[in-house]
C-alpha cells in the first residue's frame, strides 16, 4: 500500500480497507479473481489425487 501525494494512506486498516471494498463492490469483489485461481490450481490438485492414489495402491501391494 502506497501513499497519495498528500501522504495519507487510502485505508486506516484491514477492517477500514474491507469495509471500503465492500461499499464500492459489494460482496462479489472479494471473490473476483477466484474462477482465475480454480482454473490455475485445478490441474495441481487433480496430479495430487492422482499420485497419492497410485502411492495408496503401490503402499498395499508391499503390504504397508
Amino acid at each position: 500500500m502506497q501513499p497519495d501525494a498528500a501522504g495519507k494512506y487510502p485505508y486506516t486498516g484491514s477492517l477500514d480497507c474491507a469495509m471500503k471494498t465492500l461499499k464500492a463492490g459489494g460482496p462479489f469483489k472479494f471473490y473476483s479473481g477466484f474462477p482465475v485461481y480454480c482454473v490455475r490450481i485445478a490441474p495441481h490438485v487433480m496430479m495430487t489425487w492422482i499420485f497419492l492414489n497410485q502411492i495408496n495402491k503401490f503402499e498395499k501391494t508391499i503390504g504397508l
